[in-house]
C-alpha cells in the first residue's frame, strides 16, 4: 500500500501436483495389495487390477499377460480392448509380437505405428493384432525379483501422444506390486487346487466332497446323497 493504494501484491505458490500423484500411487499399491490378501479369485483380481491402474493412467485398452515356462508360452488371463476380443496363446520361442519381446528382454517398452512398422522390416517383430495409424503402445514386464513372469500392455487406436515417457516410469513403479500380487494370488489357487484334487486322476478327492458336505449340512427338505465311484479301479 502507497498512500492508501494498492501497488502490488506478494503470494506464495505451492505446486501439489507431484505430491497428490504421489498419494494417488500409494493407493493404488495399497489397494491392489489388499486385494491380493483378501480371499478374492485371482480373476477378480485382475479386475481390481484394471480398476485401479485406471486411476492412474488411461486403461481403456488394458491386458495382462502371464508366461507358462513349462509350456513355452504366453497367455492372455485378463484383457479389454476396443478391436481385439481374440487373444490367443502364443508360443514363446517362435512367437515375435510386442509383448514376447517385452518378456524376453524384461524392458519396458514405448511403441508408436512408425516404431512399429520399422521393428517389422528389421525382422524385429511379426505382425499380430490391430493397429492404427494412430496407434500407441506401452508395455512393461511383470518381475519377480529377476525373473520376468509376464507384462502388463496399455494401448490406444485412436492418440498417438496418450503415453509418455513419464507413463513407463509410472507403470514400472507399480510392476512390481502387481507381479507379487498375481504370484500370491496364483499360487493360494494352486494350493487350493491341489488341497480340493486327486494328484493322480485330478477329480475332486475326499476333502472337498467333506467340505461341500459340510456347507450343506443344515435343515434341508429334501434327501442329499453323494455316490464316488472308481470306474477306473486308479484307487483301489
Amino acid at each position: 500500500m502507497v498512500n492508501d493504494q494498492l501497488k502490488g501484491l506478494i503470494g506464495l505458490f505451492t505446486d501439489i501436483t507431484e505430491r497428490k500423484q504421489n498419494e494417488k500411487l500409494q493407493g493404488v499399491l495399497y489397494n491392489i495389495s489388499k486385494a491380493a490378501n483378501s480371499p478374492i479369485s485371482l480373476g477378480q483380481l485382475y479386475r481390481t487390477i484394471h480398476k485401479e491402474l485406471g486411476t492412474i493412467i488411461d486403461t481403456t485398452n488394458f491386458y495382462i499377460a502371464l508366461v507358462d515356462e513349462k509350456e513355452d508360452k504366453i497367455f492372455f488371463p485378463y484383457h479389454q480392448d476396443e478391436k481385439d476380443n481374440d487373444f490367443p496363446i502364443l508360443k514363446i520361442s517362435s512367437t515375435n509380437t510386442l509383448t514376447t519381446y517385452v518378456i524376453k528382454t524384461g524392458k519396458s517398452l514405448l511403441n508408436d505405428n512408425n516404431q512399429y512398422k520399422e521393428m517389422i522390416a528389421q525382422g524385429i517383430l511379426t505382425p499380430m493384432g490391430s493397429t492404427t495409424s494412430q496407434s500407441i503402445w506401452l508395455g512393461v514386464p511383470l518381475k519377480i525379483e529377476d525373473k520376468t513372469i509376464g507384462a502388463i500392455v496399455v494401448q490406444s487406436y485412436t492418440h498417438p501422444d496418450l503415453y509418455t515417457e513419464k507413463d513407463i516410469k509410472l507403470m514400472e513403479f507399480v510392476s512390481s506390486q502387481v507381479a507379487t500380487a498375481i504370484e500370491r494370488k496364483s499360487s493360494e489357487e494352486r494350493i487350493k487346487h491341489l488341497s480340493f484334487h486327486d494328484s493322480l486322476t485330478g477329480l475332486y478327492n475326499r476333502a472337498y466332497f467333506e467340505e461341500e458336505l459340510e456347507r450343506y449340512n443344515f435343515p434341508r427338505y429334501y434327501p442329499l446323497s453323494i455316490v464316488m465311484i472308481d470306474i477306473n479301479g486308479l484307487k483301489v
